[in-house]
């Protein structure tokens, strides 16, 4: 297998096609004369479309480590999500891999960093809302009633189980050293590679707790609606209910206040409640509800396991917004890569507070940055609440390419109906106003053979000499 060669300025972006998930290889070239391989992300969800084939996640990373003659310069974990870390997962084939392969730097989100209290309080509520959802599921009466639910928690991993221990393997990639958790609001300056024309910008994700609960869009921050942000504090009020309805007993591990809570979870009152023991041992119940085969559509015991299914929604956008998001800026020309990773509203909000130093006292701004963007890295797989409008359009250059890890059965078959968000398509590819720049969409599934309606000549025959594809992987090269 032929190595990947950085171009003599710029960079070649690659992007496995495995599936629903992330895995970014970007080769820099480097002035100590060899590529400066970065990768960012490595992960497939758990089910690929009823009869469709693509390369495994271990193929995937043998190709990679053939790619690269087995050597890594820096390794990006964006979250801590199975579609973007489950290459590392340590009872994978292709976690060994990795660990015959030759790392430098690792980078994590501040959110990863055991020594942060902060960090450390949010992984144990997620992990808390997580082992309740599980617990709760596993005593339902009919299984199959919530095995949709049971595959969203499968499909999302949360913060603990699977994803924590690709955590630990890839924390234990860095060598030597230890990984960089980054903090953006700590990072005044932007990060640099060395021996490589670039600067790095850590836009997210943000501290601020507000920001991180910012799931979804309000009125005008999306393509094609008016938004679907619930009012504050409502989505952690049925949160709040569930779990307190998941606890068996109430023993000591609630506190009076909780137990108290947990009581008005309740629709009867205590007084006039029967125990589940007691109703089925009650001959009127036996009857009616619990013994007669005819009479099952009167059993309501498994119906209040519906609201897991948004709790587990939110947990997977909670985790997305912990993504450590990026701009690249390429020195020479000033073109600039976005990899925003899956940062949802509140992360993608939060950049406008950030502020960079560079040459001596210049400031860098993100409006400056996304103006300059020739290369977009889709959030989450181009779901409505992961690419605020206000900042994509400011992505107005004619030679953007924006590149879309999502291949749409495999979203489908993952419960992810509309994965990608259609207006956001529409926009990407210039189709959505006549004064809208043509641009060229590469997505996972979608071969880009024709010249988008209304692109020059000359702009689709540059695309075509930068643009190469193969079973394993669609890549482009940027120029500097």
């Amino acid at each position: 297998m032929a190595i990947l060669n950085a171009p003599p300025s710029g960079v070649t972006v690659r992007m496995y096609r495995q599936g629903l998930g992330d895995c970014f290889l970007l080769a820099f070239p480097s002035e100590a004369g060899k590529p400066f391989y970065t990768l960012i992300d490595c992960g497939i969800a758990r089910t690929l479309a009823p009869g469709r084939q693509a390369p495994s996640i271990q193929e995937v990373v043998e190709h990679i480590r053939d790619s690269t003659g087995g050597r890594i310069d820096l390794l990006v974990v964006t979250h801590a999500h199975w579609d973007h870390v489950s290459g590392f997962h340590p009872s994978r084939g292709a976690a060994k891999v990795f660990q015959q392969m030759e790392i430098g730097q690792v980078w994590l989100p501040w959110t990863e960093n055991p020594q942060d209290n902060q960090a450390t309080g949010y992984k144990k509520k997620v992990e808390k809302a997580h082992t309740a959802l599980r617990a709760a599921l596993s005593r339902a009466s009919n299984p199959a009633s919530v095995q949709h639910i049971s595959s969203v928690l499968d499909f999302l991993g949360a913060a603990g189980g699977d994803t924590a221990a690709a955590m630990q393997v890839v924390s234990a990639l860095a060598k030597p050293g230890e990984p960089q958790y980054l903090d953006p609001a700590q990072l005044h300056e932007p990060r640099t590679l060395a021996n490589v024309k670039t600067r790095l910008y850590v836009l997210g994700p943000p501290r601020d707790m507000d920001s991180l609960r910012r799931m979804d869009p309000r009125k005008g921050e999306s393509y094609g609606g008016d938004g679907n942000a619930k009012k504050k504090g409502s989505a952690l009020t049925l949160a709040q209910a569930f779990l307190l309805g998941a606890h068996v007993g109430e023993g000591p591990a609630l506190s009076d206040e909780d137990r108290e809570l947990r009581n008005l979870c309740y629709p009867f009152d205590k007084k006039i409640r029967i125990p589940t023991g007691e109703a089925k041992e009650d001959e009127f119940f036996k009857t009616r509800y619990y013994e007669t085969p005819n009479e099952g559509w009167r059993r309501v015991d498994d119906d209040w396991l519906g609201a897991g299914e948004g709790l587990a929604a939110y947990l997977d956008n909670y985790v997305n917004n912990t993504s450590l998001a990026l701009a690249i800026e390429l020195t020479q020309s000033g073109n600039v890569l976005v990899f925003a990773a899956d940062a949802q509203m509140g992360n993608w909000l939060s950049w406008g507070d950030r502020e960079w130093k560079i040459d001596g006292g210049k400031t860098v701004k993100i409006q400056d940055l996304l103006e300059r963007a020739v290369l977009y890295k889709v959030g989450h797989h181009g779901s409505e609440n992961a690419s605020f409008k206000e900042y994509v359009d400011l992505m107005a250059s004619a030679e953007l390419v924006t590149m879309l890890p999502v291949n749409e059965k495999d979203a489908q078959a993952n419960r992810w109906d509309k994965m990608p968000w259609p207006p956001l398509v529409k926009h990407l590819r210039g189709e959505d106003s006549s004064d809208s720049p043509r641009r060229t969409l590469v997505k996972m599934d979608e071969f880009p053979t024709q010249k988008p309606k209304g692109m020059n000549d000359g702009d689709w025959q540059k695309f075509k000499k930068r643009y190469e594809e193969d079973q394993f992987y669609m890549q482009y090269t940027v120029t500097d």
